[in-house]
Formats: structure tokens, C-alpha cells, sequence
């Protein structure tokens, strides 16, 4: 699969159809230029704030809370990682990836365990991102259909 333009891809299909295992493969083959993001991975080190669990220290602080003070984000930092709720759990593992240096992003069903509110945030950040980066977008969500890039599988 090459995807050369920047966007957003849809890759959908039914449950064991392989899609997950095709990202990974992806994954694999792409790791110099690409990240990905789990459909479980709801994982932070509670022990670090919330803006360690975003940037890892690999990317700039002062721009990754600049980056949550213009998405109406910056609430997050005021939370103690291990007080955040699942959904926020997974907002912060989400912009780890989405604010990545990597240029190819697998985001393996992002909108579970996101509310309605956190899911447009982040609907919105996807398609902000998606202007220099290639996403490639694995979902059932319909919310995400408004795309036009889509590969079944």
C-alpha cells in the first residue's frame, strides 16, 4: 500500500478481517516514518505528569502545551495522570501519537472510550494534523465518515 498524498484514510471492513494485523505490517515496514496508536492502548505512566505521558520527553514542551492551549486542551495538565478518566487516558495516548515527528500515523480505532465532546476535539485535531502528515484511519465510527479517502478491507 502507498499512500503518497498527506490526508486522512479510512481503512474499515468487518471485525477479524485483518485490518489491525495490515496496520501493524505497515507498522513494521514504515518504523523510521511512522506511529502507531493501539485500539487498546490506554496505557500511561501515572507516576509522570501529563505532559511527560504526551511528549515522552522527545518533543518540545513549550509547543505541546501551546498545541493543548489553542485545542482547548490545557485543562489536561492540571490533572494528576493517575486521577485522569479512560477517556482522557486515551486523549493523552492519542496526542502522543498525533503530535509525533513521524509522518505516517496508524490510529487503530481512536473514538473508543472518547465522549462526545473529547471525540470533536479530537475529530478536529485529526483533520488540523492531516495537513502535513498521511493518517491512516482504522474505525467502525461513523462519526468519521464525512472522510473521502477510504480503503476497505
Amino acid at each position: 500500500m502507498h499512500i503518497i498524498q498527506n490526508g486522512i484514510y479510512i481503512l474499515s471492513g468487518k471485525n477479524g478481517a485483518g485490518k489491525t494485523t495490515l496496520a501493524k505490517d505497515i507498522l513494521a515496514a514504515n518504523k523510521g516514518i511512522c506511529s502507531m496508536m493501539k485500539q487498546d492502548d490506554n496505557q500511561i505512566l501515572e507516576q509522570e505528569t501529563v505532559l511527560t505521558n504526551i511528549t515522552m520527553n522527545v518533543l518540545s514542551e513549550e509547543w505541546v502545551i501551546s498545541f493543548l492551549k489553542n485545542n482547548k486542551l490545557d485543562y489536561l495538565l492540571t490533572k494528576k495522570s493517575k486521577y485522569l478518566s479512560g477517556g482522557e487516558k486515551r486523549l493523552v495516548n492519542l496526542l502522543r501519537v498525533i503530535l509525533s515527528e513521524q509522518e505516517v500515523l496508524i490510529l487503530d480505532e481512536p473514538s473508543n472510550d472518547l465522549d462526545i465532546d473529547i471525540f470533536e476535539k479530537l475529530k478536529q485535531i485529526i483533520h488540523q494534523v492531516a495537513q502535513r502528515k498521511k493518517i491512516l484511519l482504522i474505525t467502525h465510527d461513523d462519526r468519521f465518515t464525512e472522510y473521502q479517502k477510504k480503503v476497505n478491507y
